[in-house]
């Protein structure tokens, strides 16, 4: 049970983007429990770290699984225009802020193009953010920013511009 929770939490680890200190932080467990537990080295009582670790990667696999099955929509146009956005300060080495309402597709197309370019940065943050949850290419110079509205708190910085003429055709 031991080695099976310690490989579960590894490869959450690497799916999720959390480093330890992300799952110390919201475990309750400590940066060095959950090291030391991680490497087999741990001299407490590691049945009780498994137990808190399988109960937040229950929630923490359902939060993940959640949101990777956001379907995504390349032809609407507020996903171009992102896209496009994204697409232009990259190529110009610049940022934008993207806003618009919840639900418009901000998020998703921001996601989708740092998951399918390098060179780009991916941030999320809201009000209840502690620490920011980043994924990186190798090469870290293109950013852009979305939010749904200043009463929404929640902002994402991914590959984005300062301006755009017309969308690009992302089929």
């Amino acid at each position: 049970m031991l080695s099976e929770t310690r490989a579960a939490l590894a490869d959450f680890m690497e799916r999720s983007g959390k480093s330890q200190r992300q799952i110390s932080r919201e475990t309750g467990l400590s940066t060095s429990v959950i090291s030391q537990f991680l490497n087999g080295c741990y001299a407490g009582d590691n049945e009780e770290v498994a137990k808190s670790i399988n109960q937040y990667l229950t929630i923490g696999e359902e939060r993940l699984n959640t949101v990777s099955k956001t379907p995504f929509y390349p032809e609407l146009y507020n996903t171009r225009e992102v896209l496009f956005t994204c697409l232009y300060a990259h190529q110009h080495n610049d940022i934008t802020l993207v806003s618009g309402d919840a639900g418009a597709g901000k998020t998703t197309a921001l996601r989708y193009y740092a998951e399918t370019n390098t060179g780009v940065i991916f941030i999320t943050a809201n009000a209840c953010t502690t620490s920011a949850n980043r994924r990186t290419g190798p090469d870290l110079s293109a950013g852009g920013a979305s939010g749904s509205g200043p009463e929404s708190g929640a902002h994402e910085y991914a590959g984005g511009a300062a301006g755009w003429d017309k969308p690009p055709d992302y089929h």
